[in-house]
């Protein structure tokens, strides 16, 4: 199967739904589903379908089937300050605190593109260039880590920057964020 739209209506048939239950259930109109059939539905509103009818994130997004022997069946979420990605959770297959996330939004464009996997290291400390998984606030993304120096008061801060410039730069002295971890590993796939 190629396509999304199509792709979730199977996953929707497959939960023994219709569009017009999972909508409801996610809190949207029955006529956002006429959008689901284009491949048009929101971030925010694809995340609670994928909860609600429990379908593999990465299969129903990139038409992928995750080895089941990896899948950790957590759903993290990565986002900008002006929207949010759905991103899997992989359970590596090294022990320790080593996640994969698989990106779907293009805030990261363009070192990192929709459908690419970046591995994250829990343990390792951030230095200046690392792109790092970070919980700002709530949310949580990935950015490049850019330490800046002093403030007027000698206290150190840090900047967190989206590759793509339609992001805005998430400065430490005004938004308080923890780095989660840092990406260690990037895969691409190529065909």
């Amino acid at each position: 199967m190629s396509d999304f739209a199509e792709r979730l209506q199977l996953a929707i048939k497959q939960a023994g739904s219709n569009p017009s239950k999972v909508a409801e259930a996610v809190n949207v109109t029955a006529q956002a589903t006429q959008k689901w059939k284009k491949g048009q539905i929101s971030v925010d509103t694809l995340t609670n379908v994928i909860k609600e009818i429990g379908v593999d994130a990465n299969w129903l997004l990139l038409g992928e089937q995750a080895n089941q022997n990896q899948v950790n069946n957590q759903h993290g979420y990565i986002g900008g300050s002006v929207s949010q990605s759905v991103v899997n959770n992989y359970a590596s297959q090294l022990t320790g605190d080593d996640d994969w996330l698989t990106i779907i939004n293009n805030d990261m464009f363009p070192a990192f593109a929709i459908g690419d996997c970046v591995r994250i290291d829990a343990k390792k400390e951030a230095q200046a260039g690392n792109y790092v998984y970070v919980d700002c606030e709530g949310k949580k993304m990935l950015r490049k880590y850019r330490p800046k120096g002093f403030d007027e008061h000698g206290t150190p801060y840090t900047h967190l920057v989206a590759e793509n410039d339609d992001y805005p730069v998430i400065d430490s002295r005004h938004q308080a964020f923890t780095v989660l971890g840092v990406a260690v590993e990037h895969k691409r796939k190529l065909v």
